[in-house]
């Protein structure tokens, strides 16, 4: 029997070769501005169906609740802000290393 000889660079080759952005999250604490105010929360879920849970006070007078999800129903009128809202979202997981876009299977 022969025995192939595992080597780091042979680990550091197979690490290239693996996305370090996950499709699936449970608490992920995320951080990003809103209208030049701090916001920080907690994402769940995953890259097709997530929801942000926010007690900052910037994000709860936008958000009644403080919970977003990625497909919200709105009763009343849409903040004018929203898409910030989504993009500091976003863009905050991006930089954790969670790819929350739109991909076709």
């Amino acid at each position: 029997m022969v025995r192939k000889r595992y080597s780091a660079r042979n680990h550091s080759q197979l690490a290239l070769g693996i996305s370090t952005l996950q499709d699936h999250f449970d608490g992920v604490v995320l951080h990003f501005r809103l209208l030049n105010k701090p916001v920080s929360g907690i994402l769940k879920g995953s890259s097709c169906d997530w929801f942000f849970e926010s007690g900052s006070p910037a994000f709860t007078r936008l958000i009644p609740g403080g919970r977003l999800s990625k497909y919200m129903l709105w009763n009343d009128a849409v903040p004018n802000s929203i898409s910030d809202i989504y993009n500091g979202i976003l863009e905050s997981a991006w930089k954790e290393g969670y790819d929350l876009g739109e991909r076709e299977v």
